[in-house]
């Protein structure tokens, strides 16, 4: 889930999970595959690095990295305290996998989730940056052949405005809106929670109604990639410049890769953005999260 919401930059508060659907993505009412971005190939690190987080009880999907040899690092939005409710994909095409579980070597299930103690998981009580969105997945088993940790920037690195940022995720390819209008309705409250329609309670219209769009989206569970800039720095969170390409649902938890030296260093996990996807999106910037993930 990616979630968003109006603040000092203008930007719906959604989750970055989706719902899985067959070979379709939809979007949950309040939190991103690549918009505008490319696919990974088995051979590419990061598809050594980057997992699908399914959610089994909700059928919804998040994208995860992999930290240690039994440790996906995530959103904490996309995480609940039931590790049961939880399995991790390895596939660069994670549908297949999801739909059949025809192949088990690639799919592991979760024995432990822990959310961050700040998170605040009532959106409407979260403050509008550095919300501590992060959490871990302890899995059962070894790694797959072929997946590896990510290396890790560490907590005396420091992020910087004008960096190239490399993020991947199995969320949706394409998202269009249609403005709705409000209603006090089972159904309508039906498309929320299943979300078809996203409503920002602070934005309000001339009834004095939540603002609602109803949202069609697209993507079928494999792994993009996509590059930004970073725009703006706060003290645990970053955003990035993504008016043309970016993250949007189901990116949520995905990593962000600074690369140096040929070698591509974990910085960030997806966090929120713009309701659809093509203005800007806010990261946590993991090395201010080192002395927790090692804690924990």
């Amino acid at each position: 889930m990616k979630t968003f919401t109006f603040c000092i930059f203008s930007v719906l508060i959604l989750t970055n999970c989706h719902l899985h659907a067959e070979n379709t993505v939809l979007k949950t009412a309040m939190n991103s595959t690549i918009i505008n971005g490319t696919a990974v190939s088995s051979e590419d690190s990061i598809a050594s690095h980057t997992v699908l987080v399914h959610d089994i009880k909700n059928d919804y999907i998040c994208t995860g990295v992999i930290i240690l040899k039994n440790v996906v690092l995530t959103a904490a939005h996309c995480l609940a305290r039931n590790h049961n409710n939880f399995e991790i994909i390895f596939s660069t095409k994670a549908y297949s996998l999801m739909d059949d579980h025809n192949d088990a070597k690639f799919i592991r299930h979760a024995e432990k989730v822990v959310i961050h103690e700040n998170y605040i998981s009532d959106y409407t009580k979260q403050p509008s940056m550095n919300q501590s969105d992060i959490g871990l997945v302890y899995f059962r088993g070894e790694l797959p052949e072929g997946y590896v940790p990510a290396q890790i920037k560490m907590d005396d690195y420091i992020i910087k405005t004008g960096q190239l940022m490399i993020m991947a995720g199995y969320g949706v390819t394409k998202m269009t809106g249609t403005d709705v209008k409000y209603k006090k309705s089972q159904k309508f409250q039906a498309d929320i929670d299943d979300g078809i329609i996203l409503c920002d309670h602070d934005v309000k219209d001339i009834n004095g109604d939540p603002t609602c769009m109803e949202v069609d989206v697209d993507g079928n569970g494999e792994l993009m990639k996509t590059r930004a800039y970073v725009k703006t720095i706060f003290e645990h969170e970053f955003v990035l410049d993504e008016k043309l390409t970016g993250t949007c649902q189901g990116d949520s938890g995905g990593p962000v890769f600074v690369e140096e030296n040929g070698v591509q260093y974990l910085v960030g996990i997806t966090s929120r953005g713009d309701l659809l996807c093509n203005g800007i999106g806010i990261y946590t910037a993991v090395p201010s999260f080192i002395e927790w993930i090692l804690n924990n």
